[in-house]
């Protein structure tokens, strides 16, 4: 399956990373024995990794004894093949060390904050892995090639907030997606989150037309793409925006009516949407936000007032007349209003997301599912119980 590039912009609203508030240090880890799988790992004395830990602020942990053994093991620690990052959790430290070189029956792992090498080696461990969980840390391409070839049953990848080092050793962006899907073709779930994807890539190939699928288990920055060879000159066209959408069907007399990857599945990847915006006479598209795009309109037909707020709240208005433009930057609250009581207005928007995402301010307030509590939205805005109340009703909420 050809690779897809991911959109211009994030296609989801938030993605929060995990970031330890932990002192680290880092120390140098002896080669432990090995022991049979079936026995219960412990902390050896004649074998046990010096304590990173300070005396004057080290626990009691010589009497420790490693958990009993479990196929899900889960640590917040940091293995390497030589060295340890670990945070100061000194009976953590000792346990997961103990375990690492007798878990050849692991099913998931968790590494969490893991900025240093390794990991190839000490995947050749994990023969059962099916899951792997990397919060934030650094991947080169032979950790990738090796979770290919000594993880044979790894089926779920979750990269948190894995990016680049100055060095350029490691993969980031469109190379870790190439990397990954060359080398883990039987993966069935994967989740790029924060730096994983590059902003405003060049892309890898010519196109990437959108294959949409019923039921998604392959997770990424847009859609899949179908073989380049099946191409056709139909994937690059649309005519949903050559009719008039229908402005009775809210209160307001607007409609907007979008591209997206199944009307026009030659635009996945490439970072743009088109709108065609139908206001009527009087009619208003009340003000709202695109949390993942900026939007230039150009007015084709009738006259329009249009606006935006900034994060100053000072107010930017335009009257504009046919053949106009006007840019309303990301993210900022922005609204256009038809001033011709009798004719209809038409207008063009471009967008610099393939789902730039709408969220309207008055809805977002009065209309959510479970609703703001009241005395919320009595304190923001200055009113009372019964305006709230009607505020909703007429919003249908």
């Amino acid at each position: 399956m050809p690779v897809p590039m991911p959109s211009h912009s994030s296609v989801y609203d938030t993605c929060e990373p995990v970031v330890p508030n932990t002192q680290e240090v880092n120390v140098t880890v002896p080669e432990l024995p090995t022991q049979n799988d079936h026995e219960e790992p412990s902390v050896s004395n004649n074998h046990e990794a010096p304590d990173p830990i300070p005396t004057e602020v080290r626990r009691s942990t010589r009497a420790t004894k490693a958990p009993a053994w479990t196929k899900d093991y889960v640590t917040s620690v940091k293995p390497s093949a030589s060295q340890v990052t670990t945070p100061l959790l000194s009976s953590e430290f000792k346990c997961f060390l103990s375990t690492l070189n007798r878990s050849s029956k692991l099913r998931r792992l968790e590494i969490a904050h893991s900025y240093i090498g390794g990991l190839a080696a000490a995947l050749k461990k994990f023969p059962l892995l099916k899951e792997l969980s990397l919060y934030p840390g650094t991947l080169h391409r032979e950790d990738i090639e090796a979770l290919g070839c000594y993880c044979p049953m790894l089926r779920t990848l979750k990269l948190n907030h894995c990016f680049g080092n100055f060095d350029g050793t490691n993969l980031v962006g469109d190379e870790l997606v190439m990397a990954i899907v060359e080398n883990l073709p039987e993966l069935r779930h994967l989740e790029l989150t924060w730096h994983l994807v590059s902003d405003n890539p060049d892309p890898l190939q010519d196109y990437c037309i959108a294959q949409p699928q019923n039921s998604q288990t392959f997770f990424v920055n847009g859609a899949p793409c179908i073989n380049p060879a099946n191409a056709e000159a139909s994937h690059f066209t649309t005519s949903a925006l050559s009719k008039p959408g229908n402005t009775a069907a809210n209160p307001l007399g607007f409609n907007v009516t979008l591209t997206n990857i199944k009307n026009l599945p030659g635009m996945n990847t490439l970072g743009l949407t088109m709108a065609r915006v139908d206001i009527a006479g009087n009619g208003l598209v009340p003000p709202h936000t695109h949390p993942r795009a900026s939007e230039v309109t150009i007015l084709v037909k009738g006259s329009l007032l249009v606006g935006f707020v900034d994060t100053s709240n000072r107010l930017y208005t335009q009257q504009l007349r046919e053949g106009d433009s006007f840019v309303f930057p990301k993210g900022l609250i922005h609204f256009l209003y038809n001033l011709d009581s009798r004719a209809p207005a038409l207008c063009i928007s471009g967008l610099s997301s393939q789902n730039p995402g709408a969220q309207l301010a008055s809805s977002a307030t009065f209309t959510t599912k479970p609703s703001i509590p009241d005395d919320i939205l009595k304190k923001a805005f200055q009113i009372n119980g019964q305006d709230v109340s009607r505020i909703r009703r007429n919003l249908g909420g």
